[in-house]
């Protein structure tokens, strides 16, 4: 093995692995979040408890910053189809490269064609998450 491919085998394997603690921890974080925001909401003892706290400016924002996190159809579509060409992009990128290692072309290969794959398939989304969203009539463009 020359010193380029174990170079970019340790590239890829650090790649992957930086992707999967990214994923993990903001899969935690939202958790978290979501934990926190079912707390505050079942701390009120009545409704008008709750309906005071979000005449509040905190409460406003708050109530605001949860209608952000539900988004619109048209965002989910954009990230749907932005995931959708990164992973159909990088899939490509990583093929590429193991099409330059003659001898070790199989884990690039094999990684290159499933991060395609699921490129592809977030495209598909995208498309079809529009395509509902147009036959609902849930056009709105938040």
């Amino acid at each position: 093995m020359n010193p380029v491919e174990h170079i970019l085998d340790h590239l890829l394997i650090i790649a992957i692995f930086s992707w999967l603690a990214w994923l993990l921890s903001s899969a935690w974080r939202r958790r978290e979040k979501a934990k926190l925001q079912n707390r505050l909401m079942d701390s009120f003892s009545s409704t008008s408890d709750l309906v005071a706290f979000l005449e509040t400016t905190g409460g406003r924002a708050f109530m605001g910053q949860l209608s952000e996190e539900v988004g619109s159809s048209a965002q989910t579509v954009v990230a749907s189809v932005r995931t959708g060409i990164v992973l159909f992009a990088g899939g490509a990128g990583a093929m590429t490269v193991s099409a330059r290692i003659p001898e070790h072309w199989m884990p690039g290969f094999a990684l290159g064609t499933v991060l395609m794959f699921l490129g592809a398939g977030f495209l598909v989304s995208g498309a079809v998450t529009w395509w509902l969203s147009r036959r609902l009539g849930r056009t709105d463009n938040r």
